[in-house]
């Protein structure tokens, strides 16, 4: 077969244009690995020049500074994700502010309510039951989130609901034109974020003809960026 037959190769600025206002933006990444921090400008220096996208809901697994651009810039009404910073460099300050001033919306994640978010979406179901946030204040943060009776032990659980993403961008250390990825360690939820987004975008660092071994598969990817 021709490797080049199903290129899904593409630009930068056209993969920004992927993600319109109102949209569910998930970023892929765990801490400051693997972030996709040119993605982030482009759809930046998008909003500088035509105001697009805006009222984003940003939705990372972890959020730093490719997330904190973006909150700076007002393109972001509502986060969410399990930690908002810049690690060893300190707080992220747009974030910090916009927390402070109550300028966007702070959806309460942790790991655990991310993790069976997605979870519930692979499985096609609207909730993930899990003994997380049972015994804890979390539950008055977001009244969205119910619990359960056990059937079979009547046990109290915690009702995750399934969580939808319009546009995942991961970013991969090589992948090839059809869209296989190696995204290597730290995958955080990266690999559940492919298989749950309508839009999956692949940022990489090396575009090789054919990958042998692929963390992330062709198939679920819609756009690859060198």
């Amino acid at each position: 077969m021709n490797p080049m037959a199903e290129n899904k190769l593409i630009s930068l600025q056209e993969a920004a244009e992927l993600v319109s206002s109102g949209c569910k933006l998930a970023l892929g990444g765990v801490t400051l690995y693997r972030r996709p921090m040119g993605f982030s400008l482009a759809l930046l220096a998008r909003h500088s020049l035509h105001g697009t996208p805006s009222d984003l809901t940003l939705i990372c697994f972890t959020a730093g500074v490719e997330s904190d651009i973006l909150v700076g810039a007002g393109m972001v009404s509502r986060t969410r994700t399990c930690y908002f910073g810049l690690e060893a460099f300190g707080l992220a300050p747009h974030f910090t502010a916009a927390a402070a001033d109550a300028s966007i919306e702070i959806m309460e994640e942790t790991e655990a309510s991310l993790a069976f978010g997605l979870r519930a979406s692979l499985a096609g179901v609207g909730f993930m039951p899990s003994i997380a946030w049972i015994g804890t204040d979390l539950p008055n943060l977001r009244p969205d989130v119910e619990t359960v009776i056990d059937p079979y032990s009547g046990e109290q659980l915690t009702a995750f609901p399934s969580i939808d993403i319009d546009v995942a961008v991961i970013h991969a250390l090589e992948a090839d034109h059809q869209g296989n990825a190696r995204i290597g360690g730290n995958w955080g939820v990266d690999p559940e974020l492919s298989m749950v987004a309508e839009t999956v975008i692949i940022t990489a660092e090396k575009i090789v003809p054919r990958l042998n071994q692929a963390d992330i598969i062709g198939p679920v990817v819609d756009a690859i960026v060198e």
